[in-house]
Parts: structure tokens; sequence; C-alpha cells
């Protein structure tokens, strides 16, 4: 098989286990967990439009920070751990794909300590999409959130502000589903109120719970999977207001 081949098939797989992720993987209920903090957006902000370290959007901020510290009790808990979680895989994933590595510009160094990683960001995408049911939540809270936190501090150190915007721009665009409106940076830039979090939750809890995995690389799955991820995504949009989809479209590129 050939380079382009073999490349080709990764990035299918890679495709398919990021939708199942995005569909099905466990949010967790209990709201005992350590909430997730993150750091206030302020949403006016001009976007940035290169890659040197003009000011740029603190969203980048706000998605790069991980949950820490004790907090009240949060009912969206393992919600926002999980998307936390989501959003520094997805972007190390990115990371390995070098039309992207040319579109940030990255040095043979930043190839070089990214690529490292990417055999097992990959083996976890596929371990988390074979686990069942009843342990994704603990696998996540004990080796995925881990990992995520040091793929983030990988992140930080190695890529400046504006690189880091244009990734998660990336990665909210291409993201399928509900989750994209709880990835860590946007409810804080679209405000949204505790009534849309327990709304979008929702819609994400209940994929979670009514998702089989059994034949997912069965076309047939494959194109359900496509169409309930794009369902549970206008249903969660219908909770926002005119100027929160304004905003929402706007990170969006439309």
């Amino acid at each position: 098989m050939g380079d382009f081949a073999v490349r080709a098939l990764a990035d299918r797989r890679a495709w398919i286990a990021g939708l199942l992720l995005a569909v099905s993987v466990g949010c967790g209920e209990t709201p005992q967990t350590p909430a997730v903090s993150t750091v206030a957006v302020d949403a006016t902000v001009a976007p940035a439009t290169s890659l040197d370290d003009e000011p740029v959007d603190a969203l980048t901020v706000t998605a790069m920070a991980s949950p820490a510290g004790a907090a009240p009790p949060d009912p969206f808990a393992d919600f926002k751990l999980f998307a936390f979680t989501l959003l520094q895989f997805k972007q190390m994933d990115l990371l390995q794909d070098r039309d992207v590595q040319r579109e940030l510009q990255l040095t043979p160094t930043q190839v070089e300590r990214f690529t490292a990683e990417g055999k097992h960001v990959q083996a976890q995408f596929a371990a988390l999409q074979k686990l069942p049911y009843e342990e994704k939540e603990a696998k996540v809270k004990a080796e995925f959130y881990p990992d995520a936190q040091r793929y983030q501090a990988l992140m930080e150190d190695e890529l400046p502000v504006a690189q880091r915007q244009m990734l998660f721009e990336r990665v909210v665009r291409a993201q399928r589903g509900a989750i994209a409106l709880i990835l860590p940076g946007v409810p804080e830039m679209l405000q949204l109120t505790e009534d849309q979090w327990t709304a979008i939750c929702s819609i994400i809890d209940n994929n979670r719970k009514t998702t089989r995995v059994e034949n997912i690389y069965n076309p047939l799955e494959i194109a359900r999977l496509i169409q309930k991820a794009q369902t549970s995504r206008n249903a969660a949009e219908s909770h926002l207001t005119a100027e929160q989809r304004e905003k929402w479209n706007a990170l969006l590129g439309k």
C-alpha cells in the first residue's frame, strides 16, 4: 500500500473515531465531580488574522484552560471535563496533519514534538471507541483527562497565541454534534445561561445513552451517526438567541 493510501486510511479512521466521540462518548451524570473552571473571555476582542503575537481573541486562553481546583458542585462538571478532553485530543490530532502544520507554519522542532504523540493519540481514540458504556466515564477521568492536560501544556509551550487560536477555530468548525457548543471557550463567548446549559447537555446526554457502536465501520451506521449528530446540533442551536447565533456563526466563519 502506497504512502498516500496509508495516510488516507488513517485519516478516515481518525475521522470516524472523532465522529463517534462527538456523538456517543459518556459525559457522565453525577454532579460530584470537581467543576471545570474557565477564564472569562471578552467576545468583543477581534479574532486573530496572522501568526504573529498581535492581540487576538481571548477565546484561545479559555479554550486551553484546564479544570483546576476545588469548586462548588457543578451539575455540568462531567460534560465540561469531557469537552475539555475532547478539545485537546482534537487539537493534537489536527497537529498530525501536514496541511495544518504548513498552515500554522510550524517549525521542524514543533512538528517533531507533536508527531511524537501521534500514535498515542490515535491509540487512545481507538481504545475509547471500544470501551463499554459503563466504563467510559471512569476511563475518561482516570486516563484520558490527564493526557488531555499534558497535551494542553505541550501546546501552550510550543504554540504562540495566534497559532492556538487558529487551531481552536479549526476544531470548532469541524466538530459535529451539540458538543461543539460546550467546547471550552464557546459557552463563555456565547454567554450561555444555566437553562441553555441544561438543554444542550440534555441533548448530548440523550445521544450518549442511545448511540450504539457495534457496527461503527459500516457505511450505513456512519451515515446514521452523521444524521444523528446533525439533528442534535440543530436542536442545540435552536436554544440560542439571535445575538448568540450571530456570534456562533461568526466563530464558524459563516
